[in-house]
């Protein structure tokens, strides 16, 4: 689609956060009909820590949507490729946005859950689901007149 804008999802290694964001992200955009106008993706910060998303990230997603959303999922570096076809780029943490044109970042502040047990897991979809929640309004702007 011409019109289609693109939401790109940074964590430090894209086995957990970026992942369950890009899941729950795009899971709020069906329930919207929203699917169709934004795309999105999700990478690593840092080297991928992995080959697939994190087994307790992929349980957590299991619970919340009834399947497992991240079976397919192969965790993948950031390129510059994806940092300039992105309208809008939501990191994790702060020291993320470094490199990143920063009138299109938002940062998130969630913590890493990594390698934590599965109650920390489902904290961090929490809040994840909380900050997609909170940007809504970031959302509309982008489909109304473009982020940056």
């Amino acid at each position: 689609m011409q019109n289609c804008k693109s939401i790109l999802i940074i964590c430090s290694g894209n086995t957990c956060r970026s992942p369950m964001a890009k899941v729950i992200l795009e899971e709020r955009l069906k329930t919207e009909g929203l699917e169709k106008q934004i795309k999105v993706d999700s990478a690593a910060y840092g080297e991928p820590t992995g080959t697939s998303a994190h087994l307790q990230a992929r349980q957590v997603i299991k619970d919340l949507y009834g399947e497992d959303l991240l079976a397919g999922h192969i965790p993948k570096k950031l390129t510059d490729v994806m940092v300039d076809e992105a309208d809008l780029i939501l990191v994790m943490e702060d020291y993320m946005k470094a490199g990143l044109p920063l009138q299109k970042v938002v940062v998130l502040d969630i913590p890493d859950p990594y390698n934590s047990g599965f109650r920390e897991y489902g904290l961090c979809a929490r809040a994840l689901i909380q900050s997609v929640g909170d940007l809504k309004q970031k959302f509309d702007d982008l489909l109304t007149e473009g982020i940056a």
